[in-house]
């Protein structure tokens, strides 16, 4: 089948939830044509992008690959949800104020001249078309994304920074979602707290408050509503077996705090036919925390970041059961 798209088409990348859903353990999606939809190819889920050019495969006419406005990657039909409707793109009218991409030229379109804009900045008229223009303020009406339109953020993807943006190329909800790692003042503007003091930095570091979990077993076993002591009846390497019960019951208290988190009305626990959850396990005579799925795991968690504060609070009780794992 031919490339469905052509060139000039306004498409929406795929969502995150697909991503996160069918991504694999190295985190990237086969999408078609010999491409991967790969880690570094998140920040653009959910968005709109415009297709900039098609480049069929000399062999097969029914391969082949876009290249997008803004973006270096490569993209195949598998990893657009599809065409955008017409009434979606940008659309601006006499009164808006724009500023030109990439530039802080900016000013008010005066007049639309065959579809391209004429902005009056300061006094002088420039032309420009629809796809070079960022819209500031609209006349009628000022939406929550474009408050934020502008201004200059820190990106941050799975902990590596990956470069500087304005919010023009963000979705709204993009923004409050956890990839903005720091928002950076434009030019000629200084940051102050709600008493109007200024606050002396160059820009202000988001970070996600972290989260308080039990930290030993008996905080756990209170989790539980005060689960009975672990007696040992095993005999034979008793020992090991009743501090592996202990860790077992500090994992049920950590399902049971997710499942309450996740408003599930009972304790969370992994889908052993499934994958999308986060591990402990013993691999070759070592612990490893950075894989998201494994068929054996017992110390299985729905997020990374209670896998580790689990790991951190019990690494001593995790060692010592390690045969085990």
């Amino acid at each position: 089948m031919a490339l469905k798209y052509k060139v000039g088409d306004y498409v929406r990348i795929k969502s995150l939830d697909w991503y996160n859903k069918n991504k694999d353990n190295y985190g990237a999606i086969y999408a078609g044509n010999g491409f991967c939809f790969w880690k570094n190819m998140v920040r653009h889920c959910g968005e709109i992008m415009k297709i900039t050019s098609v480049k069929v495969d000399p062999e097969d006419s029914n391969k082949g690959y876009y290249f997008m406005e803004n973006s270096d990657e490569k993209w195949t039909d598998g990893m657009i949800e599809g065409l955008v409707e017409e009434e979606t793109k940008p659309k601006f009218k006499v009164g808006d104020e724009v500023r030109i991409k990439g530039t802080d030229i900016g000013g008010t379109i005066e007049s639309v001249i065959r579809g391209q804009l004429i902005v009056n900045s300061k006094g002088s008229k420039i032309p420009a078309w629809p796809e070079d223009v960022v819209l500031m303020k609209s006349v009628k009406d000022e939406t929550a994304l474009n408050r934020w339109t502008g201004l200059k953020v820190e990106l941050e993807l799975s902990k590596n920074v990956i470069g500087v943006s304005n919010v023009e190329s963000l979705r709204g909800e993009r923004f409050m979602s956890g990839f903005v790692k720091a928002i950076i003042p434009p030019d000629g503007y200084i940051f102050k707290d709600e008493n109007g003091n200024i606050i002396n930095t160059q820009k202000i570091i988001l970070e996600k408050k972290k989260k308080e979990y039990p930290k030993t077993y008996e905080e756990c076993a209170k989790v539980l509503l005060d689960r009975a002591s672990v007696r040992n009846d095993f005999g034979y390497k008793g020992e090991l077996l009743v501090a592996l019960q202990r860790l077992l019951v500090c994992r049920d208290a950590y399902w049971k705090i997710a499942g309450e988190e996740m408003g599930l009305g009972k304790p969370w626990e992994p889908d052993w036919e499934g994958e999308g959850w986060y591990v402990i396990v013993n691999h070759r005579g070592d612990i490893v925390t950075d894989i998201q799925w494994h068929a054996n795991a017992i110390l299985a968690f729905p997020t990374a970041e209670m896998r580790d504060a689990f790991y951190e609070n019990f690494k001593k009780e995790i060692e010592m059961c390690k045969e085990l794992l």
